[in-house]
């Protein structure tokens, strides 16, 4: 596959990526909701935990009883709360985070997306692969298929502009 194809792909990938999100809601949304997603991952937050927690709550009520209703094997009981109660401590703190995920005003994805629009209909080629090294966070080629997997990420400056913090590592953009 030449390096223009290639090319050719990952512009029309992220032109598809404009349009898509052509309606802003729609894009301040999806961002959000990845800025959301990042952010969960980089501070170890579990959206199930408290699920989760509950089903565990439910497994050691399960052995107390059964220990109490005369299990032979208490040994395996207690071993078993005992990675019950460790499981649980550790859910705990990742159900309770006391900041808020950052999000992304309408008007700000907007200049994001124009600018972005902007450069791919009239940058140069040097801002064009700027914006894609900003925009891109892996491209693999399938040559045997000729095709080409694309996977995009929140670039750097938006994520610093929402003031994600310290730790916050942008990663592949969902849409």
């Amino acid at each position: 596959m030449r390096q223009a194809e290639v090319e050719g792909e990952v512009f029309k990938g992220l032109e598809g990526l404009l349009r898509v999100c052509a309606d802003g809601k729609g894009f301040v949304r999806e961002v959000n909701s990845e800025l959301r997603r990042i952010w969960e991952q980089s501070h170890g937050y579990d959206p199930n935990a408290s699920r989760r927690l509950s089903e565990i709550d439910g497994k050691i009520t399960n052995i107390r009883q059964s220990i109490e209703d005369g299990l032979a094997d208490t040994a395996w009981a207690n071993a078993r709360l005992r990675e019950l109660v460790k499981e649980q401590q550790s859910l705990s703190a990742s159900a309770t985070v006391q900041e808020n995920a950052p999000q992304i005003d309408l008007q700000t994805a907007m200049v994001h997306r124009a600018d972005a629009a902007r450069v791919i209909a009239q940058g140069t080629n040097a801002e064009k692969k700027r914006l894609l090294a900003a925009w891109i966070d892996k491209i693999e080629l399938a040559p045997e298929s000729l095709e080409v997997e694309i996977r995009y990420k929140i670039p750097e400056p938006v994520v610093d502009r929402v003031g994600a913090g310290e730790g916050f590592e942008p990663s592949t953009f969902g849409l």
